[in-house]
């Protein structure tokens, strides 16, 4: 019929052309149903596009409210309270404003009551105005350097009354809207209330009348127009002036909350939301604008298009193919609206749809200040190989004890996953109807537990708000046994030095739990374990110090078995009547005046010693008895062993010298010829001592109070594995001994000690990472989970660690390998998820689990956001971690020729620059300094041991090995302040150059801070002019240096050394041994140059410039002839 229609025969029959009139009918009903049908699919299927579009708008508007709430509630300020209504009411208008837009109700939606209500009274009120004086409180347009304008609510009140007094003083006039084609109403200042007829009109009067008018602070783009078309994208572009606002206002200290704040990664997660909210609105007009037809239309679509760039224009957006970069989340290649940047938008390194990322110093230093974490790269690359060539490996600085007073006590179990063990965390994916959510590690479904029953949208718990990254949960499980301190005292010292040591223990009881078990033994040519439970007399055991005791021994001999650990609160307190270890161990509350007792009648070790011969000292057999009490008593149990040694251990176990004066302690040249008696045997017991503390959670300290050395270097491992604290001093009367020693006391504002004991860190990561090791105060706990890679650096082979004791300096270096399973490439912008699961017993009595939980992106090889996120400062810790490890192990030439091979390869990799040709050489502000920080590495105690004892050595390295990012970096690159009367104060280079005879310099090198007068200032000070009148401003400049000092010497453990010099002085030497030398005694001649800039340093090391010469020609391939 179809062909007969298409080709008709001659028709010259009249039944023939009623039958081709029949067909064409028939054909024409065909094709019309066809389009009807086709017609209302399109229509529902657009239909059903447009409900899950507003789905999505009702989720992200929710999502948007919950995280608002519950930031802004915080940091909320009684005087702020109005801000923060407008800003929630304007959320809620977004929706209502968007109802009305798509209904094509633009200049009718701000006559309706229910939006009204919603939007600010003072933006209304400058929609009645005329464009000059909507704007007269904003003189000048915004500048796009400055930072972004704020609300009006924000501004202080004084600010809002002196504007309403210059309102009052105009003239009451009608005036005319020079913006709009229509004419605007008249508006009467003056004009009473009660002239309204209805409710709408009456809203209106409220707007217009004197005492409501507040109007807003906000850029002319806003404002442009006394009827925007486009009303909810002016409600978004409101919202983000709110947002830049409230960030505007974050606190300059961390205790300031006197102001309504944000902080750098919410403020980006906030401005994420309206970004958000923005590609949703592009899609509303998109599916509102879209016809559902046939054939053409073309035209009219086009007309659409062009009405949509019109509004855009008339209220100040932009509309244009914007990138992920700019938006987050715009759409590439289709027309939509974004709000202009500002300064103060920062591309979040953490959220999920950034692609090219920078290492912001400012967003890494606001996610180490909320995470206590700091990594290499900020974004990763997509293949080991990829990741192999960028050098550095991809590795974590992470502080578990990390004081936050923001954490929301979270007094209930941890929620796991059934297949990975990780724990719920901001990053999962939830099904609130389905009560289920999505591991991101393993992605295996798990179902909510019972007390999860009411989470929703609009009630989550903590662990899911993405403020959250960090949250501490508080065990239910009691701890059954109190913090342990056990004192092991060494009695060979010297009267004054012995005396000072008893008054600060004394002092130190004072200081620790009413709760704590204490004990004490004393060592000199014989070990004795103080009964301090028994009342009668003093009573001790004996133990040989020439004889290595077994644990089973020592728990017979003091009759310490499993059955009779109970624990001395659980007893009666009579005497006769405790057994076990409660005899030697009692609670502070209880023994405190026993101990002082047998403190105050200790006496000296009363062994004789000829003066050609050192004391008798039993130092290994001491603390071989010590970690046997408490590994029989209190197995896995918080616990410290706090030595305190006044010299080398001279005889049996752990001996490290004989007795005889003419057998000289050990140096770093008898070790490298491995000539040294006692080194290797002494080693490895110490280590077998430090493996037994270690794994049970016990801790040791060693407090050194000897100008001599007591034989560190052997010992180094009980406080290495066991992360103890270790202190250097020349006697135990020094305030570097007593106020160090104190410090490890510190307590937090509920009374509690600001340390952790017993702690285990387990690591999580996706699937395209593994763990490659860590580098820290910790041993391995053997764990070899699916997360452990092949390669190994550090302590490796395992995913968990035990630390003996954390406080809020313990930091730990982790390191990762990157790995694609075989056939399946990591795609772009993929992210790699990390989970730090720290668990540990408080002093308060309770177990806690700190739980930490980052992404980050990956990125294709080449990729500029690899480079752009490297964090040097970092990298630098980092790499100065694995070259100690190291060094431990090699030889120092080969550390530094490995050194030196890893900082060639990385400018290799990421320098710009011509080859073979060394002036092109260039890099990026990401890497300038990082070749600085390996240059002063190289020169540090930590790799050069020249001028330093094994002992100095091992205390410098275990210092690094425990501090974070900024004092690691004192430490390998000191900072040089200089003092003058021709200005402030202000750093300098660490350079020869600084040195001048008028100015007074500070140096902080973390172990030693030293002022140094030149020699103008020194010739002053001793002729005594800051004591003339007329000289305040010399007595001032004395006084500035010493202040600064001090302050450095306020939170630092252990206590530096405090040095003041003079130029030309002997003890200046700490100061030009730190200094590069470019200038030196060979600069200028072969005498040295009279006119060369600051003092000449006689010294054969090279220069910062030479190094960096060397370091050009090495890169680029020149020869280096």
């Amino acid at each position: 019929m179809l062909l007969s229609f298409l080709h008709p025969p001659s028709l010259n029959h009249p039944s023939d052309r009623l039958a081709s009139i029949n067909a064409g009918v028939i054909f024409y009903t065909a094709v019309g149903r066809m389009c009807t049908i086709f017609r209302k699919a399109q229509a529902i299927y657009r239909w059903q596009e447009g409900r899950n579009l507003w789905s999505n708008i009702q989720s992200t508007v929710r999502s948007f409210m919950r995280l608002s709430s519950s930031v802004l509630e915080v940091n909320s300020h009684f005087e702020n309270e109005k801000a923060i209504e407008e800003f929630v009411g304007l959320i809620l208008a977004f929706p209502v404003a968007l109802k009305y837009h798509l209904r094509e109700n633009q200049n009718k939606g701000l006559d309706e009551l229910d939006l009204q209500v919603l939007l600010p009274k003072g933006y209304l009120a400058s929609l009645k105005k005329t464009f000059p004086s909507r704007v007269r409180f904003e003189s000048t347009s915004p500048d796009p350097s400055q930072p972004p304008s704020r609300t009006s609510s924000l501004q202080s009140s004084q600010e809002n009354d002196k504007n309403k007094e210059l309102n009052e003083e105009k003239p009451s006039t009608t005036v005319k809207n020079v913006d709009s084609d229509v004419p605007d109403s008249s508006i009467n200042r003056q004009q009473p209330a009660s002239n309204a007829t209805n409710e709408v009109e009456k809203q209106h009067q409220q707007l217009n009348d004197k005492e409501n008018d507040e109007l807003l602070s906000v850029p002319q783009s806003v404002l442009s127009n006394s009827r925007p078309r486009n009303i909810p994208l002016s409600v978004l572009r409101l919202l983000q002036v709110y947002l830049n606002g409230f960030y505007n206002n974050r606190p300059e200290k961390a205790k300031d909350q006197t102001k309504t704040h944000i902080d750098t990664a919410l403020y980006v997660n906030l401005t994420g939301y309206v970004k958000e909210m923005t590609s949703w609105l592009t899609e509303a007009e998109k599916i509102r604008d879209t016809w559902v037809l046939l054939f053409g239309g073309e035209d009219k679509l086009k007309m659409k298009h062009d009405n949509m760039v019109k509004e855009a224009q008339d209220i100040g957006g932009v509309p244009s193919s914007i990138s992920r970069d700019a938006l987050g989340n715009g759409l590439a290649n289709k027309p939509s609206y974004s709000f202009k940047p500002t300064p103060n938008t920062v591309n979040n390194l953490f959220q999920r749809d950034i692609e090219q990322p920078t290492a912001n110093m400012q967003v890494v230093e606001d996610v180490e200040e909320r995470d206590g974490i700091r990594l290499s790269w900020n974004v990763w690359p997509s293949s080991r190989i990829e990741a192999t060539r960028t050098v550095v490996p991809i590795s974590a600085l992470y502080v578990p004890f990390k004081e936050r007073e923001d954490l929301p006590p979270v007094l209930y179990e941890p929620v796991t996953c059934k297949s990975c063990r990780s724990i719920l965390n901001p990053y999962c994916q939830i099904d609130v109807r389905g009560k289920l959510w999505i591991c991101p590690f393993c992605l295996s479904r798990n179902a909510f537990p019972p007390h999860y029953k009411d989470i929703s949208n609009t009630n989550l718990p903590a662990e899911l708000l993405p403020k959250y990254t960090t949250i501490e949960y508080t065990l239910s499980r009691p701890v059954q046994v109190p913090p342990i301190f056990l004192f092991v005292v060494d009695t060979c010292l010297d009267a004054e030095d012995f005396q000072a040591l008893k008054e600060t223990i004394t002092l130190g009881l004072s200081l620790l739990p009413p709760n704590a078990l204490v004990g004490l033994i004393t060592f000199g040519t014989m070990t004795q374990v103080h009964e301090i439970g028994f009342n009668t007399c003093p009573k001790s055991y004996v133990f040989r110090g020439t004889k290595d005791y077994s644990p089973g021994q020592i728990s017979s001999m003091l009759g310490i078995t499993p059955r009779s650990t109970t624990l001395p609160s659980q007893q009666q307190q009579r005497p006769g009547q405790l057994h076990g270890a409660a005899r030697f161990l009692q609670p502070v509350q209880d023994a405190e005046f026993q101990l002082t007792s047998i403190l105050d009648n200790l006496s000296r070790d009363p062994w004789p010693v000829p003066s050609d011969k050192r004391s008798f000292r039993c130092t290994g057999a001491a603390l071989s008895v010590a970690v046997g009490i408490l590994e029989n008593s209190f197995p896995n149990s918080g616990a410290r062993i706090m030595t305190f040694v006044g010299g080398p251990a001279t005889e049996g176990p752990g001996m490290v010298v004989s007795n005889e004066l003419k057998e000289p302690i050990r140096s770093h040249h008898d070790i490298e010829r491995d000539s040294v008696k006692h080194f290797k045997r002494a080693t490895r017991f110490y280590e077998s001592l430090s493996k037994r503390a270690s794994s049970n959670g016990h801790v040791v300290d060693i407090y050194a109070g000897c100008l001599d050395q007591i034989g560190l270097l052997e010992m180094k491992s009980l406080p290495n594995l066991t992360n103890g604290a270790l202190v250097l001093s020349d006697s135990f009367a020094t305030l570097i001994f007593k106020q160090s020693f104190q410090r490890l006391f510190e307590k937090d504002e509920f009374g509690n000690l600001k340390m952790g004991f017993n702690a285990t860190m387990d690591v999580q990561t996706s699937k395209e990472l593994k763990v490659s090791g860590a580098i820290g105060h910790l041993t391995s706990a053997q764990k070899k989970s699916a997360c452990v890679g092949e390669t190994e650096i550090g302590v490796g082979q395992t995913s968990a660690w035990k630390i003996g004791s954390i406080n809020p300096r313990t930091t730990l270096g982790v390191y990762f390998e990157v790995v694609s399973p075989p056939g399946q490439p990591v795609q772009q912008n993929q992210r790699g998820l990390i989970q730090f699961i720290t668990h540990y017993q408080s002093s308060s009595g309770q177990y806690k689990l700190r739980v930490t939980t980052i992404a980050r992106n990956f990125a294709d090889a080449g990729s500029p956001a690899i480079a752009g996120s490297f964090d040097q400062e970092a990298a630098a810790v980092l790499m100065a971690r694995i070259a100690v490890f190291k060094a431990e192990i090699d030889d120092s030439p080969d550390v530094l020729r490995w050194l030196d091979r890893m900082l060639i390869r990385l400018c290799q990799k990421f320098a710009d620059y011509h080859k073979e040709d060394p002036t092109s050489f260039r890099l990026s502000e990401n890497f300038g300094i990082y070749p600085q920080f390996m240059f002063h590495l190289r020169r540090s105690q930590f790799l050069q041991v020249f001028n330093n004892s094994p002992d100095e050595t091992a205390f410098y390295r275990h210092i690094l090995n425990e501090e974070d990012v900024n004092n690691s970096l004192v430490m390998i690159q000191p900072t040089l302040m200089s003092f003058s009367l021709d200005g402030p104060p202000q750093p300098v280079l660490l350079d020869s150059v600084s040195i001048k005879n008028d100015v007074i310099l500070l140096l902080d090198t973390f172990f030693h801070i030293l002022i140094w007068h030149g020699e103008t200032i020194a010739q002053w000070r001793k002729a005594n002019y800051q004591d003339q009148e007329g000289y305040e401003n010399f007595k001032e400049l004395l006084t500035l240096p010493t202040n600064d000092a001090q302050d450095l010497l306020a939170d630092r453990f252990p206590i530096p050394r405090y040095v003041v010099c003079d130029q030309g002085g002997s003890q200046a030497r700490f100061l030009l041994s730190k200094l590069n030398p470019s200038t030196t005694h060979m600069s200028g001649g072969i005498y040295g140059s009279q006119n060369a800039a600051g003092q000449a340093i006689f010294t054969d090391d090279v220069s910062l410039q030479v190094f960096m010469e060397h370091l050009k020609r090495l890169a680029v391939g020149a020869s280096t002839s």
